[in-house]
């Protein structure tokens, strides 16, 4: 009882946009269900007007399943009938903040969007406070600076995993999430956090987080969707999740949806609508200035065996694709503070080493244990608080490693039915990303 009281009282200081001071070092927040800030006052007055609105869901899987994204688009049409809303599934599977920032012209201001879901809270757990700091105001600053007037609404999911669930039973924020407080605060965001009611309900023998059995085998794709065939177990509880990180949109995306309807009716009248001022940046290094080379870019230089390639079933993700095999390069100037490469994953990948100005900085391998598909994954090659400049080489490596034996065991059938795709080394990148510039 004593929790829910200090939960409702910190849900009552985020209403009347009571904003605490924060710190890097200072102890993790209690996760609160909102946080309004400074509200949604742009997008509100849109809706209650009737107006044309462009909502984008920013994120990774899942915001890419057919889940909460889909389920709160139908609840705001049905909310405000008489405007016209139109929705873009921006969230890629598998990926964070880092490569957010990256891909928010493509795939964020592109649209021009009216709101913007932003949704990384899961897949930043690994990365460290400040980086995400970092990567996050990169995103928020690239979204007002094309349009003061777009309104922004950070979500935050959650995992099993002992690093995001432990701090949530014992009242804590994780640190990811805990550290995209702190962007939102600055830059006065709500942040809606679909953790208190899973924690709630789990605690009190309600939900079970993993159905028996379950796992993760994949991080994108169509099997995220598979509906609980039971939605309760023989005790009456609520299965969440098939792996404890993706909800199955007939449970646990439903909890998650009425978390965020119950927030947005709290928002309506929150805020004034208008300009927002862009204040100094919280991250000196923050990715403001973080920009995305496709690999067909002439300041990037291939040699040996390589040729392009068609992007198969990710032209929602990359425009061009090369595909090297051993021994082959590719070359490329850079002034930089942050370098990344954009590779596919997939059954065929290889190795390849990472030279900057001449030194072996990085070795990088484009397949792991869920390689049973194809997938964009993003690898950092280079970081600085200052800007660098960068002569880079990546060479694709000789090494023939034992594929089968990284998969999982739940995938090591797709290996054994048809090893053939597995048996082909190649490396294939698909953009140079650079906090900086490229050089010719």
């Amino acid at each position: 009882m004593k929790k829910n009281i200090i939960l409702i009282a910190c849900a009552a200081l985020s209403l009347s946009g009571f904003c605490a001071p924060k710190n890097s070092d200072a102890p993790a927040r209690e996760p609160a269900e909102l946080r309004a800030r400074g509200g949604l006052p742009n997008f509100f007055k849109k809706a209650k007007e009737g107006k044309d609105i462009t909502i984008v869901y920013f994120g990774g899987s899942i915001t890419e399943q057919r889940g909460w994204r889909l389920q709160s688009e139908s609840w705001l049409k049905n909310r405000y009938p008489n405007a016209r809303i139109k929705t873009v599934d921006s969230a890629i599977g598998g990926t964070g903040s880092m490569f957010g920032a990256y891909r928010t012209g493509r795939d964020v201001l592109a649209y021009k969007p009216d709101l913007v879901f932003v949704e990384f809270a899961v897949n930043d757990s690994p990365s460290p406070k400040k980086s995400v700091r970092e990567t996050m105001e990169g995103i928020v600053r690239k979204i007002l600076r094309a349009n003061p007037e777009t309104d922004i609404c950070f979500v935050y999911t959650l995992t099993d995993n002992p690093r995001c669930f432990k701090p949530l039973e014992n009242g804590k924020m994780f640190a990811s999430s805990d550290a995209m407080e702190d962007v939102a605060d600055h830059y006065s965001i709500p942040s809606v956090n679909f953790a208190p009611r899973i924690v709630a309900l789990e605690k009190a023998g309600k939900l079970i987080m993993k159905a028996p059995g379950g796992v993760m085998t994949a991080v994108s794709g169509k099997s995220l969707d598979d509906d609980s065939a039971i939605f309760k177990d023989e005790q009456g509880r609520i299965l969440f999740s098939k792996d404890g990180v993706h909800p199955y949109p007939n449970s646990g995306h439903i909890i998650y949806t009425r978390a965020l309807a119950d927030s947005l009716v709290k928002m309506e009248n929150i805020g004034t609508a208008g300009k927002k001022t862009l204040p100094p940046a919280l991250e000196k290094n923050n990715y403001e200035n973080a920009n995305r080379f496709p690999v067909s870019d002439p300041r990037i230089r291939f040699y040996g065996k390589f040729k392009q390639i068609p992007p198969f079933g990710l032209s929602k993700k990359i425009s061009v694709l090369y595909s090297l095999e051993e021994a082959s390069d590719m070359e490329f100037k850079a002034r930089a503070k942050a370098i990344s490469l954009l590779c596919v994953m997939g059954r065929h990948g290889a190795q390849a080493d990472v030279y900057i100005n001449g030194k072996l900085a990085k070795t990088i391998r484009t397949f792991d244990s869920f390689c049973t598909y194809s997938r964009v994954q993003i690898f950092p090659i280079f970081s600085s608080d200052t800007e660098q400049l960068c002569d880079v080489k990546v060479r694709v490596s000789g090494e023939k490693f034992d594929k089968r034996k990284i998969l999982f065991d739940s995938n090591k059938p797709d290996f054994d039915k048809n090893p053939a795709p597995y048996w082909v080394y190649r490396f294939q990148p698909a953009a140079v990303l650079v906090v900086g510039e490229l050089l010719k």
